[in-house]
């Protein structure tokens, strides 16, 4: 799944995204500060992206899901 990712300012915002993301089942996660992009690989068998996007807005970043591949 492709995302834009507002309100990433540092390094600890990729690993707080991170940390995050993969208990919830993410496999892979790139995020591109300068971009304000994001790629979440995951197994759609076993979660919603809606759930991805969900916990990173209640930890204070505003996100538009772009794509899911």
């Amino acid at each position: 799944m492709n995302v834009k990712i507002e309100g990433m300012h540092c390094g600890s915002c990729i690993n707080h995204i991170e940390n995050v993301l993969k208990p919830l089942g993410a496999t892979d996660v790139d995020i591109y500060i300068e971009r304000k992009f994001g790629r979440i690989t995951f197994n759609s068998d076993q979660t919603d992206p809606d759930t991805f996007i969900e916990s990173l807005t209640q930890s204070g970043y505003e996100v538009t899901k772009l794509s899911v591949i």
